[in-house]
């Protein structure tokens, strides 16, 4: 936890991941158990468990996504022991392409995306690398057409 806090203060893309007990056993309350994903919730921005072994590629991805997304910080994944010896013929998937740079460096790329949607098909959520990427430019200062 002492990491985690460091990590949390620090603003520090960090993913944490903590062994838990075979969940067939969790009713038994076996020694070493306990509640991770509340223990660990208030010092990251984003907390799981696993319950299947199909969502440890998914779950993953998802961490180390979140934890470096902006404002940066940890993240936490615990692992059931039950989970982590069963077999899956879940792949990786897809890799997607997010661009965490400022947006001029894939501005082109966007462009051509954008083309391929329809109409009404689309939504955009834009944060704060779109403010940033202009240094000297006023925050909420006006946008100019053109």
């Amino acid at each position: 936890m002492g990491a985690i806090l460091a990590a949390q203060l620090a603003r520090t893309p960090l993913v944490a991941t903590a062994g838990q007990q075979d969940m067939r056993h969790i009713a038994d309350d076996p020694l070493l158990t306990g509640d991770l994903v509340n223990l660990a919730r208030p010092a990251v921005k984003w907390a799981r468990e696993l319950t299947h072994p199909d969502q440890i590629p998914v779950l993953l991805r998802r961490a180390f996504r979140d934890s470096q997304a902006a404002p940066t910080g940890p993240g936490f994944l615990s692992l059931p022991v039950n989970i982590m010896y069963a077999a899956t013929s879940a792949d990786s998937g897809r890799r997607a392409n997010i661009e965490l740079r400022t947006i001029t460096t894939a501005i082109d790329k966007l462009a051509e995306k954008l083309r391929t949607f329809s109409p009404g098909k689309l939504t955009l959520i834009v944060g704060d690398e779109v403010f940033s990427s202009r240094p000297g430019r006023k925050r909420f200062g006006r946008l100019k057409a053109g």
